[in-house]
């Protein structure tokens, strides 16, 4: 059995799916955790599934201020984390016009959810 919740907090539409192995402590702590940590990367609970939905608050062009709050890190950091993708380029798109680094929003966010990679 599968259980789905799905709520809208901050203006951020979040679903979680409950496998038959999830408890309703486990399904209650992920809706609390992800409540908290709405804009931070996170481990899944075993049995639970996350889908956070961004794309409608966020401009379709970012730049290293919307990276580091969609993160959650210092602006030093997402600038750290945009010149690496700069550099090497199979991670996100990025565009430079003068001094300012421009990120397409949907190559950002796809690269965000399918990363398996712990920034240093």
């Amino acid at each position: 059995m599968i259980h789905k919740v799905t709520y809208e907090h901050k203006g951020i539409k979040v679903s979680i799916e409950a496998n038959e192995t999830a408890t309703s402590d486990d399904v209650e702590a992920a809706i609390n955790f992800s409540k908290d940590k709405l804009t931070k990367l996170f481990e899944p609970t075993p049995g639970i599934k996350h889908s956070v939905s961004y794309r409608h608050e966020v401009p379709k062009v970012l730049g290293a201020k919307n990276i580091k709050e969609i993160l959650g890190v210092c602006e030093k950091t997402a600038y750290k984390l945009i010149e690496k993708a700069e550099i090497r380029g199979d991670m996100f798109k990025v565009i430079k016009v003068g001094r300012h680094y421009k990120i397409p929003r949907d190559s950002f966010l796809m690269w965000l959810e399918h990363t398996d990679n712990v920034f240093k």
